[in-house]
């Protein structure tokens, strides 16, 4: 075989591993984005309606729990935990 089928081959061999390192430097890039901006946001979001409708819906007005920082933190959790479970699925 001369040098030109060795670079072709060799070229050929250096492409397919070098998608394949793309394509895994993708799917981790993606996963980080999920952990690093989706789960947070969403999480964070829906905790504090959760913790809307408790605050102002559920307990009466005179409620000394009413603008207890345990009840946002709390709440907050909640909604993060709920989306890493939805997510795990």
């Amino acid at each position: 075989m001369n040098k030109t089928a060795f670079k072709i081959i060799g070229s050929v061999v250096f492409g397919v591993l070098l998608f394949g390192i793309l394509f895994e430097v993708l799917k981790l890039a993606s996963a980080l984005v999920w952990w690093l901006v989706v789960i947070p946001l969403v999480g964070t979001t829906l905790g504090l309606v959760f913790s809307y409708i408790i605050k102002r819906v559920i307990l009466p007005k005179g409620s000394p729990h009413r603008e207890s920082p345990a009840i946002t933190t709390g709440a907050v959790a909640t909604g993060w935990v709920l989306v890493l479970v939805s997510s795990c699925s």
